[in-house]
């Protein structure tokens, strides 16, 4: 478990407390049910406070932090369950961008920080596999003036109000990434919503002409495994501060409500069942850390990717499980809208659903374990 430093504790606590001072059930409500999901001028505070280029280089417009930095703050925005298009555009092209060399990265990544330029990774085909035939699969051919790019993708966040897609697509049978505008001629985009209330879309590229800048360099099969790691482990340290909220609501809750004129806490049976919650939380954040480590010190990529397919295989699991008894130890009431604790649950199921669900991350780990059994 990685033991915080001064400056990181004053990152935790500075985020907690401008969230708890400015952020309610209500308002997560309303910006849920707008148009875009989440609020821009929110994403602009955020962007102030220097949340959103924390693992940035300060000659990116960054504060010069880590991938840990980054997590504490995923942290928090799970406590208080924020949407946002933090993971998708500070993690997961932050990721992509500080990966190249092309001299425009600066730019980009100065807007992000900024708060002023979303961009949104377009990796992801398995949900449209049922649908496409495997020559509507991304595609790029090279023409006179750069290049054409056909194909589709799924579930890319907050898809709608992205200003670019980095779009993965395959160039002369080689897998390659590219920088596109989102208003680029024969982009169409049909959005929804998930089922935690956060915001994705699926992309169909008709003919879509880029210019030869596009093309981003670097190992894209290489890049794409790093992204799915570091969002994967983002989504641990956040699934973990998701966690350890429900297990406070839950206990303040059996401390107040009364059944049979006795406090519920005071039932044997229901502090078991408290004690098993806070066991449980207390694995997911030493594994969620230790995914966030993974990302942020291990050099090699097979290492890397094994711990944090631990850490996201086991959290995937218990989240749903500690979600589900927050849930039923609040009764019937758990189960309506207007309390904040079934909200909870169906972030910890979307988070299980991403970047690979339990049991895939499972296979995965197995599949790069070094003490897996030989076959042979």
């Amino acid at each position: 478990m990685i033991e915080l430093t001064e400056e990181q504790q004053i990152i935790r606590d500075s985020v907690a407390r401008y969230l708890s001072e400015t952020y309610s059930f209500d308002r997560r409500q309303q910006q849920i049910a707008s148009a875009g999901g989440f609020d821009p001028e929110q994403w602009r505070a955020f962007a102030e406070l220097g949340w959103l280029g924390m693992p940035f280089p300060e000659e990116c417009g960054g504060a010069g932090g880590s991938w840990a930095d980054a997590a504490i703050i995923a942290e928090q925005l799970g406590r208080a369950l924020i949407r946002s298009p933090y993971l998708s555009s500070v993690i997961g092209a932050g990721t992509v961008l500080l990966s190249v060399s092309e001299p425009q990265k600066t730019k980009f990544l100065t807007g992000i920080a900024e708060g002023k330029t979303l961009i949104a990774c377009a990796f992801d085909e398995k949900a449209l596999a049922s649908k496409l035939a495997s020559d509507d699969q991304a595609r790029a051919a090279k023409t006179n003036d750069g290049f054409v790019l056909t194909g589709a993708k799924s579930l890319v966040s907050y898809a709608k109000l992205a200003d670019h897609f980095i779009v993965s697509a395959l160039l002369d049978d080689q897998l390659r990434l590219f920088l596109v505008p989102a208003q680029t001629e024969g982009i169409e985009i049909t959005p929804y919503k998930m089922y935690d209330g956060s915001r994705a879309g699926d992309l169909v590229l008709s003919s879509v002409a880029l210019d030869r800048d596009s093309l981003l360099s670097g190992d894209a099969a290489s890049v794409i495994r790093t992204v799915s790691d570091n969002e994967s482990a983002i989504l641990c340290a956040e699934a973990a501060g998701i966690m350890w909220s429900v297990q406070e609501q839950t206990l303040e809750y059996l401390k107040t409500r009364e059944q049979f004129g006795r406090k519920l806490g005071e039932f044997q049976a229901l502090q078991h069942r408290l004690v098993d919650i806070y066991v449980q939380c207390e694995l997911a954040q030493s594994l969620a850390w230790d995914a966030v480590d993974a990302v942020a010190q291990e050099n090699d990529p097979s290492r890397r990717s094994r711990r944090v397919s631990a850490a996201k295989s086991y959290i995937g699991e218990v989240g749903r499980t500690v979600g589900k008894e927050g849930v039923h130890l609040h009764g019937g009431i758990g189960m309506t809208d207007e309390v904040p604790i079934g909200h909870y649950l169906k972030r910890l199921t979307t988070i299980d659903h991403l970047h690979g669900n339990s049991a895939e991350h499972r296979n995965r780990f197995l599949a790069l374990d070094d003490f897996a059994p030989d076959s042979g």
